[in-house]
């Protein structure tokens, strides 16, 4: 692909890589998250955990915690997948791993995908499950977490936070983002 017909500004590095697409026919999208909740089915929670489904709006979300309950920390979790695919087991292991190694609960957010949701739906649904969490739990610490697109929503949720003038989360913890802006010379 030449530099003409490319449609961002790619380090050099990266444009070598700038043919691939994640394949978005409408049949490989179902067969994937088909595919994601079949796996998911058979993920078995670990024994010193528990867990409990919550719906908040139109998306639910997993509240995952020791079960000594001793634990003043959330980290709410938004999964990658590039806004299209569900939340893989892997996403689940990391929300079980943070819960377990940080002793804290973890609420694990199911939000809708595109393309049936488009842009800013899945916004919407990630911030409401903050603006959820901060009404209905009471937690001292609050984190925002997400992996790849999820980074991009923990991102977003922050900002949200501060443009409602609302409590900010008092950390964040972004694992590869999709940031976008100028690179610092």
């Amino acid at each position: 692909m030449s530099e003409k017909t490319m449609k961002y500004d790619l380090r050099p590095e990266f444009q070598k890589y700038s043919w691939i697409h994640l394949p978005t026919q409408p049949w490989m999208l179902k067969t994937a998250n088909a595919l994601m909740s079949v796996i998911q089915r058979g993920r078995k929670l670990d024994s010193c955990l528990q867990s409990r489904k919550i719906k908040i709006g139109e998306c639910s979300a997993d509240l995952i915690q020791p079960k000594s309950g001793r634990t003043n920390a959330l980290l709410i979790y938004y999964h990658g997948g590039a806004f299209l695919i569900k939340a893989a087991a892997y996403h689940k292991n990391l929300a079980q791993t943070y819960a377990l190694s940080a002793n804290c609960a973890v609420l694990f957010v199911d939000y809708r995908l595109a393309p049936e949701y488009k842009f800013p739906i899945p916004v919407k649904d990630c911030f409401r499950a903050y603006s959820w969490a901060l009404k209905n739990l009471s937690f001292d610490r609050v984190v925002i977490s997400g992996d790849s697109a999820g980074a991009d929503l923990a991102m977003s949720v922050m900002l949200l936070a501060k443009k409602k003038q609302m409590r900010m989360p008092d950390g964040q913890m972004l694992i590869y983002p999709g940031c976008a802006g100028d690179p610092v010379t």
